[in-house]
């Protein structure tokens, strides 16, 4: 298994904060970026995004044990190789510009990380919050929480 050079190329071409396209979701705007960073950073998020990337890893490996052990780290590879260097470098001109904090960009790369690897599994696996967090990068924004007790309420996006 390999990493997908469509997923590569779409997670490259990720214009961050351009708001490029409509989002057809429920989703609270933040423009405060001292909130923005909060969110982002706030036990609550980071919880949601581990329990779903779990959600994956455990689907995968009660179903695909095999693919999911040969893979998985070596996809993670592959993508710290071939998409990281990038998107931290678009990153890093956010912050540079001020449009960014520091302390986000660490959510953010592994939110793109695990984005491509639930790509590469995408045909055996579902995840309606992967998919949804894949929509709003490519759209321009960046999620950052959430509103609610996930799975009810919205997200949270900059």
């Amino acid at each position: 298994m390999k990493l997908e050079n469509e997923t590569i190329e779409s997670l490259l071409k990720i214009d961050f904060l351009s708001h490029s396209k409509n989002l057809n979701i429920d989703f609270e705007l933040i423009s405060n970026l001292n909130l923005a960073s909060t969110s982002i950073n706030g036990l609550k998020w980071e919880n949601i995004c581990l329990e779903r990337i779990g959600d994956v890893t455990s689907y995968l490996s009660k179903n695909y044990r095999e693919l999911y052990n040969k893979n998985w780290n070596n996809l993670a590879i592959e993508i710290r190789k071939n998409i990281v260097p990038t998107i931290n470098e678009k990153l890093e001109f956010l912050i540079k510009e001020g449009q960014l904090l520091e302390n986000m960009k660490d959510q953010i790369l592994f939110d793109v990380m695990n984005i491509a690897l639930f790509q590469s599994y995408s045909s055996m696996c579902k995840s309606e919050f992967y998919e949804c967090l894949y929509k709003i990068y490519m759209s321009g924004y960046i999620p950052c929480g959430w509103n609610g007790k996930y799975p009810k309420g919205n997200i949270k996006v900059i």
